[in-house]
């Protein structure tokens, strides 16, 4: 390079970096005094040289690049690249093959953040801590298999994954191998695949122990202030609840604006229904009374109530021999509890015709074939003697007076009571 006059130094208007020179003294050189000689330098040759400098601040208004692509600024975009010169976001980290492309640790190193790759198709997102295991992951995130997997201090255990049709399935939980919970579109499964939108599985007969447990620090008795669960129709006046209000359990539901509880069992063991059962009301206490079906669903079991009903009947009267002209029937009622039948009977005799001997009347219910069955009744008008019903046939009873005499007498009203066993 051909010597360069220093001239008078004005503002200059445009720099070329290439040619531009800047006066130095080169130090390691004595030629022309012992303190250096004085030499000329480009820009690109100071921004070129070897050897570290260090600047107080440095502005830099367009793009940066360092080796290529190890550190992008796109000044047009403003973002940073590492690893690539084409940065895509505000950060773009790019790497390739089994790579760590970011690490956060502590002072020590001891526990680490990573963000990489597993191989070249997987990435990973792993917390390591060095102080359990060499280079051993506390647990990671890969990025293929959608999986969460966590150190144990001997091996890898897998965790969580999510699979590529959005099934999610925790494993391994609190040292027992296998499957402990399954998320999929029917719902949510533990111990078990799911069967609804919630199921429970897994305990067998051996484990004593709660499928559900509800717990709170602290329960009322008012409506949902103790352990409960709802449940709801999707309408405001269709809810129930099921909850334990100390000690007490209660089902409830929502109507007419307000809530009820219908059904109640105390710590004792007493049942209200429709009514909070009280420890001097009995072991099963009621709002109002049971309703049997209109016909008899028959039990075996002996021990076991299944009908009750009362009721009216309307009965045929005739005579042990003769026909009657008029009877009129002023009453006709009954109670079944069971097979036990009590009838209540009220008849007037208007006119005789040629009636004679016992009176007998037709049942609502059948005998149950015995002859023992036996009742009273009182002619209530003409004599206020008493007379005796005692079993007819399958069907029926029959009247006579206390002295077997007839009860066919015109002005009698014959009202008792007769109890027998149905068939």
């Amino acid at each position: 390079m051909a010597d360069t006059k220093i001239t008078a130094l004005t503002a200059i208007t445009t720099v070329d970096p290439a040619v531009d020179v800047l006066p130095i003294v080169d130090i390691s050189d004595t030629t022309m005094a012992a303190s250096g000689t004085t030499k000329k330098i480009t820009s690109n040759q100071i921004l070129g040289a070897g050897g570290t400098a260090t600047l107080a601040s440095a502005t830099i208004t367009g793009d940066l690049t360092v080796d290529t692509n190890v550190l992008k600024v796109d000044s047009a975009n403003n973002r940073v690249g590492i690893g690539t010169a084409s940065p895509t976001s505000k950060l773009h980290v790019f790497g390739s093959g089994t790579n760590t492309f970011l690490t956060i640790s502590d002072v020590g190193a001891n526990y680490n953040i990573t963000l990489g790759t597993q191989n070249a198709d997987i990435a990973q997102l792993a917390i390591f801590n060095t102080t359990i295991a060499s280079g051993s992951k506390d647990f990671w995130l890969t990025a293929l298999s959608h999986t969460f997997n966590t150190w144990n201090g001997s091996a890898y255990s897998n965790r969580f994954v999510i699979a590529s049709d959005g099934v999610a399935t925790w494993s391994n939980v609190g040292g027992v191998a296998g499957t402990a919970m399954t998320l999929n579109s029917t719902g949510l499964g533990v111990g078990g695949s799911p069967t609804a939108k919630i199921s429970c599985a897994g305990y067998s007969s051996a484990n004593q122990l709660a499928d559900i447990n509800i717990v709170r620090s602290s329960s009322g008795t008012a409506i949902q202030t103790g352990p409960n669960i709802v449940f709801t129709d999707g309408t405001s006046n269709n809810t129930v609840t099921i909850q334990n209000s100390q000690g007490r359990f209660g089902i409830w539901n929502y109507g007419a604006g307000a809530w009820n509880e219908r059904l109640s069992v105390d710590s004792s063991g007493n049942v209200g229904v429709g009514v909070t059962p009280s420890g001097s009301g009995g072991r099963l206490q009621l709002k109002s009374g049971i309703t049997f079906p209109a016909t008899q669903v028959a039990s075996s079991d002996a021990n076991t109530l299944d009908d009750y009903k009362e009721s009216t009947w309307t009965p045929t009267i005739t005579a042990g021999t003769g026909t009657p002209t008029t009877v009129t029937v002023n009453a006709a009622n009954y109670t079944k509890i069971g097979r036990v039948v009590v009838v209540n009977i009220d008849f007037s005799v208007v006119a005789i015709g040629t009636a004679a001997g016992s009176l007998t009347f037709t049942l609502p219910f059948s005998h149950s074939g015995s002859s023992i069955p036996c009742g009273a009744f009182r002619e209530n008008v003409s004599t206020g003697n008493m007379g005796q019903i005692y079993y007819g046939s399958a069907t029926t009873a029959s009247c006579l007076m206390y002295n077997n005499a007839t009860p066919w007498v015109n002005g009698y009203r014959i009202q008792g009571t007769y109890t027998y066993f149905s068939a």
